[in-house]
């Protein structure tokens, strides 16, 4: 059941980029590789995973810091072989089990941020719980 939904929501992702341009691509290489709910952040290179391995909340939510996420990994053209979820503690994708997955990416593959909890700084505001997807490029 959890690889259908993880097969579903990469289907809905990818749907929605396809339906736009490709701008998104330029424009994940030019920042932060990983932005939580920015299309931009839908496509990202390795290279970029290495040198930022970080998922960062988009600037008009600079207040919340993500604190905890699940990631899942699917290799390109193993169906629906996915690995995870695990559980991670902040927000680096270097440590743990994600660093394992970090090692492992390769171009086509497919990460997937579930239960992403981002927490306000101001403790009046209620903590986030977002999703996340992004093919390597």
């Amino acid at each position: 059941m959890k690889k259908l939904i993880l097969f579903a929501l990469s289907v809905a992702v990818i749907g929605t980029v396809n339906a736009q341009s490709n701008d998104g691509a330029k424009t994940a290489s030019k920042g932060n590789p990983i932005v939580i709910g920015m299309t931009n952040s839908i496509y990202v290179a390795k290279s970029q995973l290495i040198l930022d391995p970080m998922l960062h909340m988009p600037a008009s939510q600079k207040d919340y810091t993500i604190t905890s996420y699940m990631v899942s990994y699917l290799p390109a053209g193993k169906g629906n072989d996915v690995m995870g979820p695990f559980g991670i503690k902040g927000d680096a994708m270097n440590t743990g089990r994600a660093a394992e997955i970090l090692s492992k990416v390769q171009p086509g593959d497919r990460l997937y941020f579930e239960d992403i909890v981002a927490e306000s700084s101001d403790k009046t505001k209620q903590p986030m719980k977002l999703i996340a997807a992004v093919m390597v490029q």
